[in-house]
């Protein structure tokens, strides 16, 4: 996504009036700078109408100021921090106001922002995508999934979304409704590695679905290779860019353009990059140029495949993690009626 649509969230400390006698009027000053280094612990993305805490951090002086916030377009002013604010009832850019006041201090800041998301329009607002007009519905939260036959499994079209385990991309709960959630190994499959086609375990798929083995993955490949067979420890030469799509997020590429990756999205499967976290589950990184989904058939007690396609490659690759310490998104299956 392009920076621009990462609007900015304004934060300021306006002037308070100082107050002083007659007598020692200019004995006192304004302080125009702070001690630290002020940040707001906010999501990158909010739904409308949401409860949001936000958090101001990093102030060493003043101590014991008050803080008094204006979030939106509101008139209404919040004092306290945290506070707990309700985002405001459109979609885009949330404005958020600081005022810190201390007799004898002011300070100004700005950052980075967040934006405020409408789950109901989460299809319209990616578009590109093509689905074969089969869905699922989620009896657990009734989430409805797009599907596609390829081979001899339906697979889903879009990444899980099911928050029983898991966490969503820079924990912004609303993504999931755009790019589904991110899974380590363990909680998509519950800890249990299969094999043989259509044989996966449910682990974090609905009743019915499964987490695909190597057989399931190998069956796909040999689809999206025109029927030749593969073996699921190669890379895939050429067989990502075939199932990709060319999907727009609010009008922004969502895989950036490169000459060597082609968009082919064969048999609708819509191929999005939904990055991944590490480092304990805690640094979310690299959407827009990575898609990694989970294999349900481990390499070893601690270790799992997973496949990949990165934005400027047009293969489809296969490695393998640590089941704890990867988070990846996950396409469930099941075997053709």
């Amino acid at each position: 996504m392009k920076k621009t649509v990462l609007l900015s969230i304004l934060f300021c400390a306006c002037c308070v009036s100082l107050f002083t006698s007659c007598i020692k009027e200019k004995e006192s000053a304004w302080r125009d700078t702070s001690n630290g280094l002020i940040s707001i612990n906010m999501p990158s993305y909010v739904l409308r109408n949401q409860l949001v805490k936000i958090e101001a951090k990093g102030l060493n002086w003043p101590v014991e100021a008050t803080y008094a916030w204006v979030v939106g377009l509101t008139s209404d002013t919040l004092v306290g921090n945290p506070i707990i604010a309700r985002m405001p009832d459109t979609t885009g850019a949330v404005s958020v106001y600081l005022k810190i006041v201390k007799e004898g201090f002011f300070d100004t800041n700005s950052f980075g922002g967040t934006i405020a998301l409408d789950s109901s329009a989460a299809n319209n607002s990616i578009t590109g995508r093509v689905y074969s007009g089969s869905t699922y519905l989620d009896q657990r939260d009734q989430h409805l999934y797009h599907t596609t036959t390829i081979g001899n499994l339906e697979w889903f079209a879009e990444n899980l979304a099911w928050d029983g385990v898991g966490r969503a991309y820079k924990d912004a709960e609303v993504l999931k409704y755009f790019v589904g959630r991110i899974y380590t190994w363990e909680e998509a499959t519950g800890g249990e590695s299969r094999s043989g086609l259509g044989n996966g375990p449910q682990g974090a798929c609905p009743p019915g679905w499964s987490v695909p083995t190597r057989e399931d993955w190998e069956d796909f490949g040999k689809a999206v290779n025109g029927g030749e067979p593969v073996d699921f420890f190669d890379d895939w030469k050429g067989l990502g860019e075939k199932v990709t799509v060319e999907a727009y997020y609010f009008g922004d590429k969502m895989w950036p353009y490169s000459p060597d990756h082609n968009h082919g999205n064969m048999f609708n499967w819509n191929a999005i990059p939904a990055g991944y976290s590490v480092v304990d589950n805690t640094v979310a990184r690299n959407a827009r140029d990575y898609a990694l989904w989970w294999c349900s058939t481990e390499k070893d007690e601690d270790l799992a495949y997973y496949r990949s396609i990165y934005s400027q490659l047009p293969h489809f690759n296969v490695s393998y993690s640590d089941k704890t310490d990867l988070r990846v998104s996950v396409r469930c299956v099941r075997a053709v009626n």
